[in-house]
């Protein structure tokens, strides 16, 4: 009886660590942070993750959103700028992809490149 126990409990364990897009979002905002001249000063609004079409139950991933705004190297704030993250995360690894700030420190033409990047990946329908 005490065996069954401790094989239940094991897997209740288990079925409770699949990652969720709250874990998503939570590690590309990190991501993005990470990547900013104050990452304290960050602010985040409208993330939204968006998972790919193909997944299985114990792997989520997709791309993360949304809007950061933060203090640049002269201490104001940017305003608001679009970014993207790609993420993978379960089965015991962890994959979360650079992030992309559009407008950041890039020539025009790489602007534009970056706009219909984001707008493929950050849209419903894929």
């Amino acid at each position: 009886m005490r065996k069954l126990f401790v094989i239940c409990a094991g897997l209740v364990m288990l079925t409770g660590c699949s990652p969720t897009e709250g874990d998503a979002i939570s590690k590309a905002k990190q991501s993005v942070q990470d990547n900013l001249k104050d990452p304290n000063s960050a602010e985040f609004s409208d993330v939204i993750f968006y998972p790919d079409a193909i997944h299985a139950d114990d792997v989520i991933q997709g791309y993360v959103c949304g809007l950061v705004n933060a203090k640049n190297s002269l201490g104001g704030y940017s305003g608001n700028k679009r970014f993207a993250v790609r993420v993978s995360l379960g089965r015991g690894r962890d994959v979360i992809n650079n992030p992309v700030i559009l407008g950041e420190n890039v020539a025009d033409n790489v602007k534009e490149m970056q706009k219909e990047a984001y707008k493929k990946a950050c849209t419903e329908n894929k």
